[in-house]
């Protein structure tokens, strides 16, 4: 099970560790924190228990080793406050330490945006890991990679405590999952889409006021989704309206793919990656292909890996597609090279599936010879 920092967003970080878009076209420099010269040999290898790595995307203006050079202690730090032991947890949510290291991280080029991608994988009967990305877009890149519709604006009230509820099961959601007590997979799910279902005890008080509430509030959703100002409120709304279309998947995905241009990355990851659920359950339904190849270009690592699996599934079920997607392969191959696991392992999935070829998952000079041929 995978959880990145925007999930801590219903937890009261507000924007802070939020992703906020992708990369496009540019060499990733992974790290090991393991060979990081900021810290002692001791500390690193006690400390790699968690930190696994640190990648830079979207930039050659700084490498992954300048990073940790100057940010790896901190980075560590902070990775530890939000994912690690309880005795490393802190109790309050470092946001001041994580706006001075994007800060400082902003000075070391010409960027437009920087954020830190904190990724947790829960393994059962392991330790957690966490990698981590520092996302970068350039200024000269800013109007391609994040071409966002403005914030909305409105206030609006919250249809029959419906936002707040999620935000509830969302945090129960969380706080199972670093207890270990979640599995990677659920049965009981009788929406369109869900995060992580509803067979825990302590998910299934939820269930019934999103299955009874949901359709009879989808116009007073569909109006959050576009106009509410609260980001959380909209990303609620992805998954809400998962109840309310739960007969109209094809209405479903229509209401739900504008979202993909959302200036918040917590309702952009939201909508792709409800839009895999319907992949899944509704192939017969269309998808916006173009939407979701731009999305691999924006900020965020998690618009990266949800565009990306979405479309190794789209490139598996159909080869009509393998010539529009081939447009993506500068990103994707930037993404093969990322010790990020859930970009590495999409954009794998994406290339052997347009390609045919089974090349190694870290042979990049295979992947990009046979790519030279399409560029």
């Amino acid at each position: 099970m995978v959880i990145n920092t925007s999930h801590l967003l219903s937890l009261g970080l507000a924007g802070v560790l939020l992703a906020w878009g992708t990369g496009a076209g540019f060499a990733a420099t992974p790290l090991s924190l393991l060979s990081g010269a900021a810290a002692s040999a001791a500390e690193s290898a006690e400390r790699s228990q968690l930190v696994r790595s640190i990648d830079v995307f979207g930039t050659d203006q700084i490498t992954a080793e300048q990073v940790q050079q100057q940010w790896g202690e901190q980075i560590v730090e902070l990775s530890e406050a939000i994912y690690g032991s309880p005795e490393q947890m802190s109790q309050d949510l470092p946001v001041e330490l994580y706006e001075t290291v994007v800060a400082d991280i902003h000075t070391m080029g010409e960027f437009a945006h920087v954020e830190l991608s904190m990724i947790v994988y829960f393994e059962p009967e392991q330790d957690n890991t966490v990698y981590v990305t520092v996302d970068v877009v350039e200024v000269a890149d800013a109007a391609a990679r994040m071409p966002f519709y403005p914030a909305p604006t409105q206030q609006l009230p919250d249809p029959a405590g419906l936002i707040q509820r999620w935000s509830e099961y969302d945090e129960v959601s969380f706080e199972l999952s670093l207890a270990g007590e979640l599995q990677s997979g659920f049965e009981q799910c009788p929406a369109l889409a869900c995060t992580v279902g509803f067979d825990h005890p302590e998910l299934q008080q939820f269930l019934p006021a999103f299955e009874t509430e949901a359709v009879r509030q989808r116009e007073a959703l569909l109006q959050i989704l576009r106009e509410s100002r609260n980001d959380v409120d909209r990303g609620n709304a992805v998954y809400l309206l998962a109840f309310a279309f739960a007969d109209d998947p094809t209405g479903y995905v229509r209401a739900i793919s504008p979202a993909i241009r959302d200036p918040s990355s917590l309702v952009r990851n939201n909508a792709l990656r409800t839009l895999g659920d319907i992949r899944h359950s509704h192939p017969e339904v269309e998808l916006p292909v173009e939407a979701i190849i731009e999305a691999l270009h924006y900020p965020s690592a998690t618009d990266r890996n949800k565009a990306g699996w979405l479309l190794a599934g789209i490139a598996r079920d159909s080869d009509r597609q393998h010539e529009q997607i081939l447009e993506a392969l500068p990103v994707l191959l930037d993404m093969l090279q990322l010790e990020q696991p859930n970009n590495h392992e999409p954009a794998y999935a994406v290339l052997t599936e347009i390609s045919g070829e089974q090349y190694a998952a870290r042979d990049y000079t295979a992947w990009q010879q046979w790519a030279a041929r399409y560029q």
